[in-house]
This record gives structure tokens, C-alpha cells and sequence, in this order.
């Protein structure tokens, strides 16, 4: 428990300097240290966890579950992969994938994948979007958190419901 523990907090370590971009700003008088600095505390918990900084990726196995003050995350398997100054550049959840929101938003897929750089995240394996009652389903889903903007590849389905 203790090693895993500790390397949590490496990896945490290692990724203070990434800037996700927040789909929601965080704006608590708490998490500003300094005018315009974010500070975000993301929790990842599992069953297990596997880091290797000379291969550039660490592994979350078994009921992993993401915590993010812009949404919670649930798979069976989480990889983290670093660039070559060890920091995040994309992050791969696979199995069983489920995203929810504040704003009621939500997907599911088998894969997620996002990237940071791109600030991206791309939904494979029978993806389905849902806000509210209106669902979006296709064979590849793109999200741009940042700008609300969605893009589906492949054969799609739009069901809009007018309240």
C-alpha cells in the first residue's frame, strides 16, 4: 500500500507542470495559489499500479476510478503515457469506460483517449455521448472540452428530445 502511495505522488510530482485545460474553471479561493494559477487535485485510485519512467508510462489495473474537479472517471485499466521530460502527454482509459460531469454530461465507451496537447479526448468501441435526454452515438467520437465542441466519425445517430 505504502509503495503505492508513494508512487502516486511521484507520478503527481512529475505532472505539475501540465496544464490540462478545465472544462469547468476551478475558482475556489483554495485552489488559487498565485493571480491566475490553477491548482487541480486529481485522485486516481485501483487495485493496482505499475510504473516505469525508463519505458515512459505508468499502469492503473482494476476498478480504477478518477476523481477530477471537472469529472469522475471509471475503467478497468488506466495508462498514463509521459513525454521525454517526463510529463503527461496522453492519457489511455480502457474497459468498461464511464465519464460524468457536473453539467450532466456523461459518455461511454470501451476506449478513451486523451490527449493533452491537442486537448482532446477520443471516445472508440460503440462511444455514446448523453446530455440530458439527447444521445449521440458513432463509430469515433472527438470531444474538445475546451471549446464544447464534438466532432463523431463513422456511421452516427443523433437523438435530440425538445423539452
Amino acid at each position: 500500500m505504502k509503495t503505492w502511495i508513494y508512487s502516486l505522488i511521484l507520478v503527481a510530482a512529475l505532472s505539475t507542470t501540465i496544464r490540462a485545460e478545465p472544462l469547468a474553471p476551478n475558482t475556489s479561493a483554495a485552489a488559487k495559489t498565485s493571480p491566475g494559477a490553477v491548482i487541480k487535485e486529481t485522485e486516481v485510485t485501483s487495485n493496482s499500479f505499475k510504473l516505469d519512467l525508463s519505458k515512459k508510462f505508468g499502469t492503473f489495473t482494476g476498478s480504477v476510478t478518477v476523481k477530477d474537479p471537472n469529472f469522475d472517471l471509471t475503467s478497468d485499466e488506466l495508462v498514463v503515457y509521459f513525454d521525454i521530460d517526463n510529463k503527461m502527454e496522453r492519457i489511455v482509459a480502457r474497459g468498461s469506460v464511464k465519464i460524468k460531469q457536473a453539467s450532466g454530461r456523461s459518455a461511454e465507451a470501451r476506449e478513451a483517449e486523451y490527449i493533452l496537447a491537442d486537448k482532446k479526448i477520443r471516445l472508440t468501441g460503440d462511444p455514446v455521448v448523453n446530455q440530458g435526454a439527447n444521445r449521440v452515438t458513432g463509430t469515433v467520437i472527438t470531444i474538445y472540452p475546451s471549446s464544447d465542441r464534438m466532432e463523431v466519425d463513422g456511421r452516427s445517430k443523433v437523438q435530440f428530445f425538445l423539452q
